[in-house]
C-alpha cells in the first residue's frame, strides 16, 4: 500500500509571504505535562482558584498584578460554578492594527531558565460569567488588519525588553486561519523569531465556547550562542510545537504577563483564564 503524504498547511506571513510547511499526524498524545514529585512549584492556582471568591483575594493569592485594571471575576463562568478571571475585549473597527489592551503579571521567582506554565481558558461570554460581547461569540481574526489576532502569554526575561527579541510571546496571529506560533527570541534571522506547529494541527477559532488546557516550556541556553534552547506546546494534552535548537538567549525568566495583551479584535467579546499551574524541573 502506498503512504499517503500528510497534508500540506499555508499561512500568510505579516510581511505578505506564503508560508508553507507539512506536517505529521503525531503519535498518541500522552496527555498534558504535570510537575514530578521533585520538581518546584512557583504557582498551584488548580484548586485554590475555585476557593477564591473575589477578585482581591485571587491577586493576593496566585499572586496577580493587573496594570490595566481590564479584569473582573466570576463565581460562575459556566453554569457549572467555575471561579475564572473575566477579560474584557473591546471591538476595533480602525484600519490599523490596535496593539493594546490589558495583562496579568505572575512573578516566577528565581527566575528560572527552564520553566513549564500551564493555564486554563475558554473564549466567548457566557451568560452566567459577565464581561462584555455576544454569549457564545469570539473572533480570533480582524478582517481589517492582516496580523489582528491574540496574544496568550508573554515570558518576560531578566534582561531588557530588546524591541521584543530578548522574550517569548506565544500568539495567535492573523490573517486567518491563526495558528498558535511563538515570537520574539535573540536571534538575528526570520527562523529565530517565528516557530508554527511542527507536531501537528489546531485551529482555536474553532474551539470558541470550550475549556482549553494549554501548557508551554521554555528552557534557554546553556551557554551564551549554544543554540540550545527549547520551546514546546500542548492544546489539551497534545504536542503540537517541539522546537529545539533555537536562539533563546541564557536569561531566566522574571516574570509571565497572561494574556500578553491583544490585538485588533473585530467585536466586543470576553476570555476566562484559571487554573495556572508553573514548575522548574529538577533537572
Amino acid at each position: 500500500m502506498s503512504r499517503i503524504p500528510p497534508p500540506l498547511l499555508c499561512a500568510a506571513s505579516a510581511a505578505g509571504l506564503l508560508v508553507l510547511w507539512w506536517w505529521t499526524p503525531p503519535a498518541e498524545s500522552p496527555g498534558d505535562p504535570a510537575p514530578g514529585p521533585n520538581d518546584s512549584i512557583l504557582v498551584d492556582a488548580r484548586t485554590s482558584f475555585q476557593h477564591y471568591t473575589t477578585l482581591a483575594e485571587a491577586e493576593r493569592g496566585v499572586p496577580l498584578t493587573d496594570p490595566s485594571g481590564r479584569f473582573s471575576w466570576t463565581n460562575d463562568m459556566d453554569g457549572a460554578g467555575t471561579h475564572a478571571l473575566v477579560f474584557e475585549l473591546p471591538s476595533w473597527d480602525g484600519t490599523t492594527c490596535l496593539d493594546g489592551g490589558g495583562h496579568y503579571e505572575i512573578p516566577m521567582r528565581g527566575n528560572p531558565t527552564r520553566l513549564f506554565f500551564q493555564w486554563k481558558m475558554r473564549m466567548g461570554r457566557t451568560a452566567t460569567g459577565g464581561g462584555i460581547g455576544p454569549i457564545g461569540s469570539a473572533v480570533i481574526n480582524n478582517p481589517r488588519c492582516s496580523n489582528a489576532g491574540r496574544k496568550l502569554v508573554l515570558f518576560a526575561r531578566n534582561v531588557p525588553d530588546l524591541g521584543g527579541r530578548g522574550r517569548v510571546d506565544y500568539v495567535w496571529p492573523g490573517p486567518a486561519p491563526a495558528v498558535p506560533r511563538f515570537e520574539g527570541f535573540y536571534g538575528t534571522g526570520a527562523a529565530d523569531r517565528t516557530i508554527l506547529p511542527n507536531q501537528g494541527v489546531y485551529f482555536p477559532q474553532q474551539h470558541v465556547g470550550e475549556t482549553i488546557t494549554q501548557t508551554i516550556e521554555m528552557q534557554a541556553e546553556s551557554r551564551p550562542g549554544g543554540r540550545d534552547g527549547v520551546l514546546r506546546l500542548w492544546i489539551d494534552g497534545r504536542l503540537l510545537t517541539n522546537a529545539t535548537g533555537v536562539a533563546l538567549g541564557t536569561e531566566g525568566v522574571n516574570r509571565v504577563l497572561i494574556p500578553s495583551t491583544f490585538r485588533a479584535s473585530a467585536q466586543d467579546q470576553t476570555e476566562y483564564y484559571w487554573a495556572f499551574l508553573a514548575w522548574t524541573p529538577k533537572s
